[in-house]
């Protein structure tokens, strides 16, 4: 109640604009935490309505699949580091307008966990690749 008077008032008195006080993201919501195993919650971005982005596709727009098909199991993995922490970024759709990057740590799926997340307007760049 406090919070939602102090809000008013400071958008009666010009502190604050009207664009600010709504989220920019009014999205699906996100039900992970860090250090949560990534396929708990890809399970949990997908059953609350997210889609995968597929990253890697030819030019006529199909899926590239390598690494043992890793990337045809896991389409919304842009890359992994080969070594230190073995971070991969990986990246959702809401269908609307807002796209999610989920970092993980600990290897490539099935084994990496969750390390952090951002929420975005801006598509992610998905270049396409030359078939083999």
């Amino acid at each position: 109640m406090y919070t939602s008077r102090l809000i008013i008032f400071a958008l009666s008195i010009g502190v604050i604009s009207p664009v600010f006080a709504k989220d920019q993201f009014s999205s699906i919501p996100i039900h992970i935490k860090q250090g949560m195993s990534y396929t708990k919650a890809r399970k949990a971005l997908l059953d609350d309505g997210w889609q995968t982005v597929t990253m890697h596709v030819r030019p006529n727009g199909s899926p590239v699949c390598n690494m043992d098909n890793q990337d045809c199991k896991y389409p919304e993995i842009e890359a992994c580091s080969g070594s230190g922490m073995g971070y991969c970024k990986m990246f959702f759709y809401d269908g609307k307008k807002t796209y999610l990057e989920l970092t993980t740590e600990g290897g490539s799926p099935p084994d990496a966990v969750v390390n952090s997340w951002t929420r975005s307007k801006e598509r992610p760049q998905i270049e396409p690749e030359e078939s083999e």
